[in-house]
């Protein structure tokens, strides 16, 4: 099989051929799998269920540019219907390369129109989904999609946010610093990208509504060429804790130059979930002593908790693999969906949405509507700290 150009549709005999097949190289090959090929028609939106399998699109980039991407993601979705035993399901995977429009929607309408699609996952990156913002109106089937930010350009009943957006994990760390840590003063010292910039913006906000103030704020290079400047104004100003929103590698070397520059009797460093990664705790982890100096940041799963140990180990069994933040959102977006499907009799696609939102807040997930628009389910939020060169759950 190797690159997926139209759809796969499997259930739980050929799963394991698919991941033989598809990552082990990328060349034509058929195991145990059924390739569809339809043409269009003019047959109306529904939801089927053939030989009591539920059926689930997925709507990935397996070529081009957002290769790994794609590769990822459906390493996550395999291991959500894995983990379930799912025989009573089965999977349509479309590549849609580097995600033209023409190519997106014919995609969505043959997976709906043919397939009968219960729920899609993707497109993958989540913004080309304005690309399909028309056709799913029309088409009327759930989407789940897993957004960096809830800034999604389009706004549309459809859809199904899974995600632990930006705009919580600066809320999260806010509340954080200032009512468990009590810190009263911030700085924040952000990369010159827009999205940089965007966090810079919620975290202060974040930090006003908690009774927190901000006393810095400054942004540098992409190469730190003038971070000297900038961390001049941080000595002088001298905030208790100083939020970094910027990528693992960056961040840690700015952490590792400010460190030795700074004498207080505590400082807080405070980051986004970009920063639970192999790169960063490798760069600052056996620094941070966790007395003067304390790394904080956020994520939807901790590496000590139980469904993230079950995950690790069911990944790593599949593909002999370590997984990341993005197999792990997958999986849990993907792990829900059918956990709702198997627990109810679903005979609409609606009854999905409608299921979804019955399930309000409970331990694991916050699920919400908002006017005019799609789900919002945002996971539990986690505040992590490193000791001891590991990662470790604060709360």
């Amino acid at each position: 099989m190797g690159i997926i150009n139209r759809c796969v549709m499997m259930g739980r005999a050929s799963y394991l051929n698919l991941i033989t097949v598809f990552f082990s190289s990328l060349v034509t090959a058929v195991l145990c799998l059924s390739i569809c090929t339809h043409s269009y028609d003019d047959q109306k939106p529904g939801y089927t269920k053939e030989n009591n399998l539920s059926t689930i699109g997925c709507i990935l980039p397996l070529s081009g540019r957002y290769t790994d991407l794609g590769k990822r993601a459906l390493r996550g979705v395999l291991t959500a219907t894995d983990v379930f035993d799912t025989d009573g399901f089965r999977i349509v995977v479309s590549d849609i390369g580097e995600g033209n429009v023409t190519r997106l929607q014919g995609a969505l309408e043959e997976m709906v129109l043919k397939d009968g699609v219960l729920v899609v996952v993707g497109p993958i990156p989540s913004g080309y989904i304005s690309m399909l913002d028309t056709t799913l109106k029309s088409l009327q089937v759930p989407t789940v999609i897993f957004p960096l930010s809830e800034e999604v350009s389009v706004k549309n009943p459809y859809i199904i946010r899974f995600s632990y957006p930006i705009e919580k994990q600066a809320s999260v760390l806010a509340q954080y610093a200032v009512h468990d840590v009590r810190v009263r003063t911030f700085g924040v010292l952000y990369p010159k990208t827009s999205i940089g910039e965007y966090l810079k913006d919620a975290f202060v906000e974040s930090v006003k509504i908690e009774g927190g103030s901000v006393t810095y704020t400054g942004s540098y290079d992409l190469d730190l060429s003038n971070l000297d400047y900038e961390l001049e104004w941080v000595k002088t100003l001298k905030p208790e804790a100083l939020f970094i929103p910027d990528v693992a590698t960056r961040s840690a070397a700015i952490i590792s130059k400010l460190k030795e520059q700074i004498r207080a009797e505590s400082f807080l460093f405070l980051g986004p979930s970009t920063w639970h990664s192999k790169p960063f705790i490798d760069s600052v982890g056996d620094a941070m002593d966790g007395v003067v100096f304390k790394v904080v940041f956020t994520d939807f799963f901790s590496p000590d908790s139980l469904r993230w140990i079950s995950f690790v180990s069911r990944f790593k069994t599949l593909f002999d693999e370590e997984p990341g933040s993005l197999e792990y959102q997958i999986y849990e977006g993907v792990r829900l969906i059918i956990n709702i499907v198997e627990a109810n009799q679903l005979h609409r696609r609606e009854d999905l949405i409608k299921r979804l939102l019955v399930l309000g807040e409970d331990f694991l997930f916050k699920v919400e509507r908002k006017a005019d628009d799609g789900v919002y389910v945002y996971p539990r939020p986690f505040i992590l700290t490193l000791k001891n060169g590991q990662v470790v759950g604060v709360k």
